[in-house]
């Protein structure tokens, strides 16, 4: 069982990784403001964009839940351009396996970040390495073990492509706490959990 106080923290630790670790840069590099990271349905996750909609997943582990992470983008000329961008390459000259891989590693910022948080609070995790999926995965979220708590965010930025992400987290025990006041998030230690293996 997951507690409403537990729920409520796993969504501002998972708005907030997705803020800092890729929304943040993503408005300094085109000079643009930083929109908010919102609350969204599957059905607004799963709404096809400018492209192919592609997912990323982790897992967060402890011994007393296991939580999916997936960080969502749609394969279209925006995350084309914007991923060039950032290498110093022309858009065209991007390979398929170079993109995909810049993804994987903007997801493993983004769970590292919510691995970082949760840490504070339990603080034997380990982390996975990123998986490529599918976006039609999160239509089977809810049929993973255990499965108590399900939610999704997304954000668009000003400039830049769209990004959404998704948690599913199975607890085999009551998980009750409270997430670290959000303008102290930055505070925490540089790392916390070791690789898992699956």
């Amino acid at each position: 069982m997951i507690s409403v106080q537990a729920a409520q923290a796993f969504e501002a630790i998972c708005s907030h990784a997705l803020r800092s670790t890729l929304c943040v840069p993503m408005s300094a590099a085109y000079g643009v403001p930083v929109l908010p990271v919102e609350r969204a349905q599957l059905s607004d996750v799963l709404a096809e964009g400018d492209g192919p909609g592609l997912s990323v997943m982790l897992s967060i582990a402890e011994y007393g839940f296991r939580m999916a992470v997936l960080l969502h983008v749609d394969e279209g000329p925006a995350l084309r351009s914007h991923i060039a961008r950032g290498l110093g390459v022309d858009a065209g000259d991007l390979g398929q396996h170079e993109l995909r891989d810049h993804v994987c590693e903007m997801a493993n910022l983004f769970c590292g970040a919510m691995s970082r948080e949760l840490g504070r609070v339990y603080p034997h995790l380990g982390m996975s390495t990123p998986r490529v999926l599918s976006r039609d995965v999160l239509r089977h979220l809810s049929r993973l073990p255990g499965a108590a708590l399900e939610l999704h965010v997304k954000a668009r930025p000003a400039a830049g492509p769209a990004l959404a992400a998704s948690l599913c987290v199975a607890a085999k025990d009551r998980l009750d706490f409270a997430a670290p006041p959000l303008d102290k998030l930055d505070e925490c230690p540089a790392s916390t959990g070791e690789m898992e293996l699956l």
